[in-house]
């Protein structure tokens, strides 16, 4: 008769365990969703400033804020140095509030 009364008392435990592991995967799918875009936010401004760099030093700073522009970004910081050989020219944009930096050179 003992052993009935004791099945009775747990029955239902299970759903606690149950809700808090879903809390739990929820919890980790919304923290890794928000680092895949966050890594995404990055590649795109490093694409935009690897592209408005090269723009920079081929053809001016005209030419780097309009091609920073098209790849969605702005431009926060804008450098030109001239060299021996060329022109090295530092960028750093922001695309979504995740910024990146490039250099480029017309050096050899």
């Amino acid at each position: 008769m003992e052993y009935f009364a004791t099945v009775r008392r747990d029955r239902g435990q299970a759903i606690g365990l149950i809700l808090i592991a879903v809390a739990l995967i929820v919890t980790v799918a919304v923290a890794v969703a928000g680092l895949a875009l966050r890594s995404a936010h990055h590649g795109r401004a490093q694409t935009a400033a690897d592209a408005a760099a090269l723009a920079g030093a081929s053809a001016g700073e005209a030419s780097a804020n309009r091609i920073a522009e098209m790849n969605g970004a702005r431009i926060i910081f804008y450098s030109e140095l001239p060299g021996a050989d060329g022109l090295s020219v530092t960028v750093r944009v922001s695309v979504d509030g995740v910024a990146a930096t490039a250099r480029a050179s017309t050096e050899p």
